[in-house]
């Protein structure tokens, strides 16, 4: 089964004195029975992120997600996730809750989120590389190699510097949200795109600014088959052609 984003959402970041969720309606109603992804930039000035507790994490229309990566930096209050609502049983909101508490001087999040159809619902996930962290212009991770041919690359990087860079996207991904800065950090970039041969798979991120930062790749494989075969006496029988 071929995989489709049917939509790419970039509600871009959002900041709040104290809360800790940040809720999105999509402008067009989410489609039953597909999957959001969402890449998620986490920055609390004061308080440690972490995503933990009732309301935490990521929700489409109330139904918890899977988080498929994680990285917290709670010394530089900040985290970089990557979540997924599959098989979505209805259409909805998403919500992003966490526990960094801001106050007095606030949260902020910066929310990526793609709505795609086509992926493997019992066990989408293929490759998710180790976190790599550096500080340069060009943020950059490698995976292993695919076991699939047709599959969605997801990457997301997290600015842990105190720059405020321009973002653009790896060549050949198309950009999901992006964020030069707020305050002294809580900035990023998401970005994906669709694989239709094998192979280990290589995203760079150009910033027009050195900074410190940390990024991730998940790789989602898509739905196999149209359903089950046929066997010949029985295709016989139905009339169908061998």
């Amino acid at each position: 089964m071929a995989i489709v984003v049917v939509q790419n959402l970039a509600p871009g970041g959002s900041s709040t004195a104290n809360g800790q969720t940040v809720s999105y309606t999509p402008g067009t109603a989410f489609t039953v029975g597909n999957t959001i992804l969402a890449v998620l930039q986490f920055y609390s000035l004061t308080g440690s992120m972490a995503a933990s507790g009732a309301n935490a994490g990521f929700k489409v229309n109330g139904v918890a997600g899977t988080r498929d990566f994680v990285y917290l930096d709670g010394s530089a209050h900040q985290g970089l996730e990557f979540w997924r609502c599959t098989n979505i049983a209805s259409a909805g909101d998403a919500l992003v809750s966490w526990t960094g508490n801001g106050a007095p001087d606030g949260n902020y999040v910066l929310r990526g989120f793609i709505e795609v159809s086509g992926l493997d619902n019992s066990s989408p996930v293929d490759q998710t590389p180790t976190r790599t962290t550096g500080g340069s212009t060009a943020p950059s991770i490698t995976s292993g190699t695919t076991t699939t041919a047709n599959e969605l690359v997801l990457v997301g990087f997290l600015n842990e510097g105190t720059s405020d860079p321009t973002i653009t996207a790896p060549s050949g991904y198309t950009p999901i949200a992006s964020d030069g800065g707020w305050s002294a950090g809580a900035s990023g970039g998401s970005a994906y795109k669709i694989i239709a041969a094998t192979g280990a798979q290589t995203a760079a991120f150009t910033l027009g600014t050195s900074t410190g930062w940390a990024m991730a790749m998940v790789t989602y494989k898509a739905a196999t088959g149209g359903g089950p075969a046929i066997p010949p006496n029985r295709r016989a029988l139905l009339g169908v052609g061998i």
